[in-house]
């Protein structure tokens, strides 16, 4: 499916089931925070406490925070283009943040396990709603 013009996206996008909607539109959106680790004014916190601009990008934050807006991204479209990729993308997001938490030294091992066991049942039903809906599986296979 080509898109030529945003016309014809926002037609393709109207035509996505509501959940699909929301997933997509929610990607897209939180996309646009990839942008604010380029900005110094702002202040950041690592693990509860301040840090400053520069500390923020030595650590690893800043650039797990931009890989995470631009995966985002890329899923949101890849929905709204019906790519499969996207739907694995979005289910195996949060142990991929985990786990780049844990290499960056941002989390400990266990913080990163209790992330990933918090957010299990977030994953499972992406897992169902992605995976096994008809309705989903449809708008994926059409």
């Amino acid at each position: 499916m080509k898109f030529n013009n945003l016309q014809v996206l926002y037609a393709s996008y109207k035509l996505m089931p509501l959940g699909l909607r929301i997933i997509s539109a929610f990607c897209c959106f939180a996309s646009l925070f990839t942008i604010s680790p380029l900005m110094p004014f702002l202040t950041f916190s690592i693990n509860g406490e301040q840090v400053t601009f520069s500390h923020y990008w030595f650590s690893g934050a800043a650039l797990l925070m931009i890989l995470t807006g631009l995966v985002l991204f890329s899923a949101g479209i890849g929905i709204i283009h019906r790519r499969n990729w996207a739907r694995s993308i979005l289910v195996l997001l949060p142990f991929g943040q985990a786990v780049l938490g844990f290499l960056f030294g941002l989390n400990t091992f266990k913080e990163s396990i209790s992330l990933i066991v918090s957010s299990s049942w977030l994953i499972a039903l992406l897992f169902w709603y992605l995976f096994f809906r008809e309705n989903i599986k449809t708008y994926f296979t059409a």
